[in-house]
């Protein structure tokens, strides 16, 4: 149970508030870039971090992020001319390019210099594995681009799907890291895997009420769901999170990975991106239509809604709860959705009652409190250090002999380690 205000200091994420000044410290997604597809295309507005911002390609195809509204009277520049290199604001004709220098003023003097007095908020981006990302620090603090594993194969090799959450992105964060829950919430009827859910007869089901066991790393920490899988075997789950808001889903190698992560949009929203890859062939199309099914997330509205959603009780079929699925709700995703958003926009932490399952997540907020603490007091957070190998972190799952421990059947990269 944590106090409000510590669960104001690890939900709060707009500009001024310690997690969100934090959070501007590492590389964001931001969209994607087939969103801004077009050279001089219409400028697309965006909310991060509880920022109202505007994202465009210029006439070179470079990206510029920017706060949407113009220095000079505050007019949206998502209402801008994008031509000849820059955004040109439509109300007195300021314009200004992607690094948000003011390049144009002509509703001042000639002669006058002013417009190099005057410059726009604008990010510093950059274009990987389909995404644009963005960097809403200071260019003093400008840490390396994280290179995750997804974000080294060819784009033909990844699916992402990006979707809006009606929450707080610390719901969201701490289902991805909640094991337990996969026994139940996720738990399909029939023996197949479907979008209702996994079967009763998998490794998850058998045991559910997994042992939780979690390794301190230089990017925040990696945990392992320990369960018991047959006779002098265990079945390990292991789950890396790393700051401020990614998670691998478990999986071997072998096959499709998994990768979370849940954006603030502002305090009571996110975009939630769920990111497949597969490092040894590219994707077939009927790939992607399954995996956007079986997430629930093949039918998105306008603004990458769900159209199973709050407003329709996420279409929860009462019948299909006794044949079909644990939840009766049509999608794995859809289903985390349901019940995170159900509980408010930002959960009151002072109300809950946590148990064993839980240490995963209680270990999250811990890490994730004493790091904005840290920040404060001038310390750098966790997975900043350029030298973190951000390629070789792994989610993953495997059957192990009772007699050896998880760290010592995955042992942790030396460039991951950290002393606590």
């Amino acid at each position: 149970m944590l106090t409000r205000e510590e669960n104001d200091l690890i939900t709060q994420t707009g500009r001024g508030a310690p997690l969100g000044e934090m959070m501007r410290l590492y590389w964001i997604p931001a969209l994607y870039s087939h969103e801004i597809r077009e050279n001089d295309g219409t400028p697309l507005r965006l909310k991060l971090l509880g920022e109202d911002l505007v994202a465009f390609r210029d006439s070179n195809g470079d990206v510029g992020i920017m706060e949407e509204f113009c220095p000079h009277r505050g007019a949206s520049l998502a209402l801008a001319r994008n031509e000849e290199s820059g955004l040109t604001c439509i109300y007195h004709g300021w314009k200004f390019d992607v690094h948000g220098n003011c390049v144009d003023m002509p509703s001042e003097p000639a002669a006058s210099n002013f417009k190099e007095k005057v410059k726009a908020r604008a990010f510093a981006t950059r274009e990987a594995a389909g995404i644009v990302w963005c960097y809403m620090g200071t260019s003093a603090t400008l840490p390396p681009f994280p290179s995750f594993q997804w974000t080294q194969v060819p784009e033909n090799h990844l699916s992402a799907i990006k979707t809006l959450q009606e929450c707080n992105f610390l719901q969201g964060l701490e289902g991805g890291i909640d094991s337990s829950h996969a026994s139940f919430l996720h738990r399909s009827f029939g023996g197949v895997r479907t979008g209702w859910g996994n079967p009763v007869n998998g490794l998850i089901m058998a045991d559910t009420a997994p042992r939780l066991e979690v390794e301190y790393t230089s990017y925040g920490y990696r945990y392992a769901a320990v369960r018991t899988a047959g006779p002098d075997q265990e079945y390990v789950r292991m789950t890396p999170y790393i700051l401020p808001f990614y998670s691998y889903i478990p999986g071997p190698p072998d096959r499709t990975n998994g990768f979370s992560i849940w954006v603030p949009r502002d305090d009571h929203s996110c975009w939630q991106w769920e990111i497949g890859f597969n490092e040894h062939r590219p994707f077939t199309a009927q790939e992607r239509h399954d995996r956007r099914e079986q997430f629930g997330f093949h039918d998105l509205e306008d603004g990458f809604r769900k159209a199973r959603n709050r407003d329709n009780w996420y279409l929860q079929d009462r019948e299909a709860m006794k044949s079909r699925g644990f939840s009766g709700i049509f999608g794995t995703r859809t289903q985390d959705h349901a019940v995170q958003e159900s509980m408010g926009a930002i959960y009151d932490r002072t109300r809950e009652h946590l148990g064993t399952s839980d240490r995963a997540i209680i270990a999250m907020r811990r890490l994730l409190s004493e790091s904005v603490k840290n920040f404060q007091e001038g310390i750098t957070p966790p997975g900043l250090d350029p030298a973190i190998p951000y390629e070789l972190i792994r989610g993953d799952d495997f059957v192990k002999p009772a007699d050896i421990t998880w760290k010592e059947a995955r042992p942790l990269d030396p460039g991951h380690a950290l002393a606590r």
